[in-house]
């Protein structure tokens, strides 16, 4: 029932989703890739969580055709529910060591 209740306030409040929209793509904008990989790799950290995550996800650049395919594997593989957002050629694991082939970002789909 509260389900279908929030279906019926959407349905009378679409009129708000390209704000919302826009909100979620400015948030993104500022925590996603950039449009080239920075000269200072990211590296993995714990967040106060004790998450693993990236401290610089700006720091990577896009994912290109060639990599692609294996950015879908590192995220979870083509069924998973992340996709590969962002690599980085030199992007560095916990220790501060570069991973062989590069790092990816992944984002939620």
């Amino acid at each position: 029932m509260i389900f279908r209740n929030l279906m019926d306030d959407f349905r009378m409040n679409y009129k708000f989703l390209p704000l919302l929209s826009l909100a979620f793509l400015a948030a993104c904008a500022s925590t996603g890739p950039g449009k080239v990989e920075d000269s200072t790799p990211p590296r993995l950290v714990k967040d106060s969580s004790g998450a693993t995550v990236w401290d610089r996800p700006t720091a990577f650049g896009p994912v290109t055709g060639e990599k692609l395919a294996m950015g879908v594997t590192a995220c979870g593989g083509a069924n998973a529910a992340v996709k590969p957002a962002g690599y980085h050629s030199r992007a560095m694991d916990e220790k501060g060591v570069s991973f062989p082939s590069g790092g990816f970002m992944c984002m939620a789909k």
